[in-house]
């Protein structure tokens, strides 16, 4: 794969292909049922999700887009950060449940369900930050990447 698909496709990330999106009620691996659509970023999906087991609905579903099964940079990448994610804790980086690959070869992860905004949406929403709120969150942002450094983990992105 090169650089420049790689483009194009983020270009498109809002814009989702319809028959792309799993329908609520669909299951994977018969222990979790989509319950919503939430929003594609990047090479990715996310979901709204239950266990059918448990019945808790506090889980987000991300997985990779089915056009991006194929492409063996995109499929590193998100087994990469699955591999971080289930190897590092810290209070201020969301927790992975589960990973495994779909029914239909579509790796995914079950994460914690996060309620809020992302810190991008916070940003835009409050374009005038006083010092006074943002001096926690960029406290708490500086503690995880020190954290992540010290394990040899660069991280690109901080939205």
């Amino acid at each position: 794969p090169n650089k420049e698909s790689h483009k194009e496709l983020s270009s498109q990330e809002n814009s989702p292909q319809t028959e792309d999106i799993l329908p609520a009620g669909a299951r994977i691996l018969r222990r979790y049922k989509i319950e919503s659509f939430l929003y594609r970023k990047g090479d990715y999906q996310v979901y709204q999700v239950g266990n059918i087991l448990t019945g808790s609905s506090e889980f987000s579903l991300r997985i990779l887009c089915q056009e991006r099964v194929d492409d063996v940079y995109s499929f590193a990448k998100f087994e990469k950060e699955a591999r971080f994610l289930a190897g590092f804790r810290h209070p201020n980086l969301i927790r992975l449940y589960d990973y495994g690959i779909s029914e239909s070869g579509r790796p995914f992860m079950l994460l914690e369900r996060l309620a809020g905004k992302t810190l991008s949406e916070f940003i835009s929403e409050n374009r005038a930050i006083s010092y006074h709120a943002a001096l926690p969150v960029f406290a708490q942002l500086c503690d995880l990447l020190s954290e992540a450094h010290k394990a040899g983990i660069i991280h690109r992105q901080l939205s």
